[in-house]
């Protein structure tokens, strides 16, 4: 999904779902099976995917939180922390020139702030994110995310996917059978 605020459009269609949406220059974009999700917030990126995912977003007081059958991140910008914790990993970071780095078995991340930046990747997942010219792409197998930037709200759950977005006063609305 990508994602643009203002003159926001909103496309997808893929055999199991594909979506293109912009705020402001926000992109969100994602497809299933196999995962992708790109996310910044204003210099700062994070990438992530899991078996089982599920992902809050919110910008300006621009928290992250998600949890996954092994891996559960919590981010906040600003005052931003992230702190996750892993079978046999936990990450705590802060924001300013702070960056983290580390590897499981089924995943490693990296993380910097300011031009901070998270990477870490699962075997069926991979999650990007930016904040401000932020654009978003990911897709699980079961997945489950909720984003809000502004005054904007995205959410939506895979397999049986109903996602919604409101754009300032715009919505949008949408399922798919097997998504």
């Amino acid at each position: 999904m990508s994602c643009e605020k203002e003159s926001s459009r909103f496309t997808w269609g893929l055999p199991i779902a594909m979506m293109s949406c912009e705020k402001e220059s926000t992109g969100f974009t994602w497809g299933l099976l196999i995962a992708m999700m790109s996310c910044e917030k204003e210099s700062s990126w994070f990438t992530w995917g899991l078996p089982i995912a599920m992902m809050s977003c919110e910008k300006e007081s621009s928290w992250f939180t998600w949890g996954l059958s092994i891996a559960m991140m919590s981010c906040e910008k600003e005052s931003s922390w992230f702190t996750r914790g892993l079978p046999i990993a936990m990450m705590n970071c802060e924001k300013e020139s702070s960056w983290f780095t580390w590897g499981l078995p089924i995943a490693m991340m990296s993380c910097e702030k300011e031009s901070s930046g998270f990477t870490w990747g699962l075997p069926i997942a991979m999650m990007s994110c930016e904040k401000e010219s932020s654009w978003f792409t990911w897709g699980l197998p079961i997945a489950m995310m909720s984003c809000e930037k502004e005054s904007s709200g995205f959410t939506w759950g895979l397999l049986f996917a109903m996602m919604s977005c409101e754009k300032e006063s715009s919505w949008f609305t949408w399922g798919f059978p097997v998504l």
